[in-house]
């Protein structure tokens, strides 16, 4: 396949020569000495953060020599912000393409897109570490590919084919995303996640250690960070563990921290966020507080124009999206109004649309054909999910006329009306309308039919910005090292992952787990086979993040700070939520008005961290009768699951 656009042209050979010799020089100096014997350790190499990167650095570490890795993860279960995720990747020239046909790819042309992209976008993009993905992304698949998930299935397109392209961000001048498909899809969201569990479960090399978090990196006698403080978060106990080639932060994003998300970035308070909770920066404070620099790009924050908020943990919310413009449908603001080409093909112009709108809301307004249309093509299950119910919440709002949907969604009716009367002039005219939208079918695969907004039912499921990663983090070199202020890497320690930085304003469809698990493949290359410069003086980093941006906020959580002055129903409430590891459900009694019982009748927490929450919680409820009380020490996520169950059997009661 040709190329269909020209760009400047780019001397990848000297991107690549570059970060080579950048690496070699940064790394190794004049007084290059190995890091101590192993026999005074604990550990040839700690990684922590159990996320696609900090998997594949503990497996490649192993891969380079390593005898003993120990593997920390602060949740009770492995994969990190795969959990989250439906785990598409991309990569040139890999096997999946070659199956597929599809043999002109090459890492140059990888480079270029995404490049064109990363510098379009601004945040200064790392061009070489860049350079550096592109070329290994073949090897990270093939990789994947050879240790199984040659056995998953795939997300195909019409014509059978599992490579495509990513429509819904800047496209690919070739077919490169994937979505391979996990064998357990109650169990794991990303196929890559179920495929590293299992490569983790045949190296005996590596020791997982669970509910465990890192707290500080400690230098020795040579500025070497080879020694790290750490938590068991059940037991509470504080110990030290000591390296014998490096520790690797994998640490995540901070996408969970609130606080530091306002810091760099005001305006996004009524945005949703996807991130993990434990993704809350710490991972930034103990590099910063061994000299590590950030990058210029603190303020970048990824949101998608998909956002389902979930009823019983308002704030957070997932990615979810009826694909009703691809049928005819369209969004409205809170004033009623269109404000965007909602079919078009770049994701980023309809998220800053979203992002400029009042409450960052919109209203996907679709109708029973609309809907019935969307239900005979590839957009069927996605459309099936909003008309379920969700712990006895439905996500669609349903009405007879335009007048009564627009009472439900507190819009104004008139201007709700006029805004579907043109559009639907627009579709008779089949001219393009203000904002680009064309009303004629096309060759894209994602177009279903083009409809008015007109029916015997209308619906509307709002829809808010989802801020799914922020960009900035750690400074790398292409040896992932953390960078001090005057360039010179810091000696022991290494970073992968979005705890790091490198694609600058944002990555392209594919890369977030694909690049981290390079970045992690990197590290624990890197940390097997380089040695440190003989001494290095470690101080703060100047641009060091206030502290009290990374001390938990004490007041109640949302869910937390329930209403307790309802009026209660009597009568036994039954709801399900989403647990760590599969759903729970919890049985309420109210009698006379008030909480009599609260039963936990099944879930999927793991006994040793979730299930003192789950003895104790309930008797504390009752006695309290109410849910605005503290958390479990250690189970803090199985308290919220079940808080937000009980809150939900309170919903019911009070209507």
């Amino acid at each position: 396949m040709k190329m269909n656009r020209k760009r400047s042209a780019l001397c990848l050979s000297a991107f690549l020569l570059c970060s080579l010799i950048t690496g070699c020089a940064v790394n190794q100096g004049n007084n290059a000495v190995p890091p101590p014997s192993p026999q005074t350790t604990d550990a040839d190499v700690i990684v922590v953060g159990a996320g696609p990167a900090g998997m594949s650095a503990a497996l490649s570490a192993v891969e380079n020599g390593a005898e003993k890795v120990i593997l920390l993860e602060r949740r009770n279960t492995t994969g990190g912000t795969m959990t989250n995720t439906s785990g598409s990747m991309s990569g040139a020239d890999t096997i999946i393409q070659q199956l597929d046909g599809y043999t002109e790819d090459s890492p140059e042309l990888y480079y270029e897109d995404i490049a064109h992209f990363a510098l379009n976008n601004s945040g200064r993009p790392n061009l070489d570490i860049i350079w550096l993905y592109a070329n290994e992304s073949k090897n990270v698949v093939n990789w994947l590919w050879e240790n199984g998930l040659n056995d998953n299935e795939y997300t195909t397109m019409p014509d059978g084919k599992k490579t495509v392209f990513a429509p819904e961000h800047d496209l690919y001048n070739y077919p490169r995303t994937y979505k391979p498909l996990p064998d357990n899809p109650e169990k794991y969201r990303a196929a890559i996640h179920e495929v590293m569990d299992e490569m983790l479960a045949r190296t005996p090399e590596i020791e997982i250690r669970l509910n465990t978090q890192g707290m500080k990196l400690i230098p020795n006698e040579n500025g070497h960070i080879l020694g790290l403080e750490v938590q068991d978060l059940t037991s509470g106990e504080t110990t030290t563990l000591q390296a014998a080639r490096g520790i690797i932060m994998a640490t995540g994003d901070f996408a969970g921290n609130p606080k530091l998300i306002s810091y760099y970035k005001e305006g996004l308070d009524s945005v949703l966020t996807a991130g993990l909770k434990e993704c809350d920066g710490n991972g930034l404070r103990m590099l910063q507080e061994v000299g590590a620099t950030l990058t210029y790009n603190m303020d970048r924050m990824a949101t998608l124009a998909v956002g389902l908020e979930n009823p019983l943990a308002p704030g957070t919310g997932r990615i979810m999206d009826t694909k009703a413009m691809y049928a005819g449908g369209i969004n409205v603001n809170q004033n009623g109004e269109r404000f965007v080409d909602e079919t078009h093909r770049q994701q980023v112009v309809r998220e800053r649309a979203l992002d400029a709108q009042p409450g960052n809301v919109m209203y996907e307004i679709f109708t029973d054909k609309i809907r019935d249309d969307l239900l005979t093509t590839i957009h069927a299950p996605m459309m099936q999910v909003f008309f379920m119910s969700d712990a006895g919440k439905s996500y669609v709002i349903e009405a007879d006329s335009i007048e009564e949907l627009a009472g439900k969604i507190n819009v104004p009716a008139d201007t709700l009306k006029k805004t579907i009367e043109d559009y639907n002039a627009h579709v008779d005219s089949k001219e393009p309308d203000e904002f680009g939208r064309e009303f004629v079918l096309n060759d894209n695969l994602y177009n279903a039919a083009i409809n008015k907004v007109e029916g015997d039912k209308y619906y509307c499921v709002p829809i808010k910005s989802l801020l799914i990663a922020t960009s900035g983090g750690i400074k790398p070199n292409v040896m992932m090292q953390p960078m001090d202020k005057f360039g010179t890497a810091i000696p022991g320690v290494f970073v992968a992952g979005a705890v790091s930085s490198f694609w600058g304003g944002g990555a392209m469809s594919g890369t977030a787990i694909l690049g981290a698990s390079f970045m992690g493949k990197e590290a624990g290359k890197n940390a097997m086979t380089i040695d440190y410069i003989e001494s290095y003086k470690v101080q703060p980093a100047d641009d060091s993040i206030p502290a009290e941006y990374f001390t938990a906020d004490s007041s109640p959580t949302a869910v937390q700070r329930y209403d307790m002055e309802k009026t209660f129903k009597d009568g036994t409430y039954e709801a399900t939520v989403d647990g760590q590891d599969g759903p729970m459900t919890v049985e309420v009694i109210i009698q006379e008005g008030k909480i009599n019982a609260v039963t936990v009748k099944d879930h999927k927490e793991t006994v040793t961290v979730g299930g003192p929450a789950l003895e104790t919680l309930p008797a504390a409820i009752v006695e309290a009768n109410s849910i605005n009380i503290d958390a479990i020490s250690g189970a803090t996520l199985s308290s919220e699951r079940l808080f937000q169950a009980v809150a939900a059997c309170l919903d019911e009661a009070s209507q």
